[in-house]
């Protein structure tokens, strides 16, 4: 819920500074809802793996087509006119971490891993993309608003909805 939360904030943050582009169902709206609608299927390997193959599938058919209203973004039907800087439908992308399940699954039976490892945890690049990886929330929370202000100072982006806001 607290992805999705941070989801809808971000749309409304985009919606306000980049109405032309803002972001309809990005990262954290197709995270949050993925954590959701796999979480049954959590212990089916294999069941996994042709959901996986299938929503890749039906996420490159789905692509081919435009429809003529926004209602159905989240799945990957688009609008022949679509734009956002951030875009992550269900299909196929919920097959990718259907994929990762059953990857995980034979990786990691009963949860342990089947191979050994180095211990590589005193390396200083492994250190690094630890402490990315503990902290990439807050890292993709505050890469967008630099992305944006970048993007508008290159002149790539209007902020027009802003400054249309602040003359009233």
């Amino acid at each position: 819920m607290k992805l999705l939360i941070l989801g809808l904030f971000i749309t409304l943050i985009t919606w306000i500074f980049i109405p032309q582009d803002f972001i309809v169902f990005g990262i954290l709206h197709f995270i949050g809802i993925a954590i959701i609608l796999e979480y049954p299927f959590l212990d089916k390997k294999y069941l996994n793996l042709v959901l996986g193959i299938v929503f890749i599938i039906i996420g490159f058919i789905v692509a081919q087509f435009t429809v003529n209203y926004p209602w159905l973004l989240w799945l990957g039907l688009k609008p022949s006119v679509f734009v956002t800087v951030d875009y992550f439908p269900l299909f196929p992308w919920l097959g990718v971490v259907s994929l990762g399940l059953f990857i995980g699954k034979v990786l990691y039976t009963k949860y342990k891993r089947r191979y050994p490892l180095p211990d590589l945890s005193k390396n200083l690049v492994i250190k690094i993309f630890s402490f990315l990886g503990r902290h990439s929330l807050i890292i993709y929370l505050i890469h967008q608003p630099i992305l944006i202000m970048v993007l508008y100072m290159l002149g790539v982006l209007d902020l027009g909805n802003l400054f249309h806001l602040l003359n009233y």
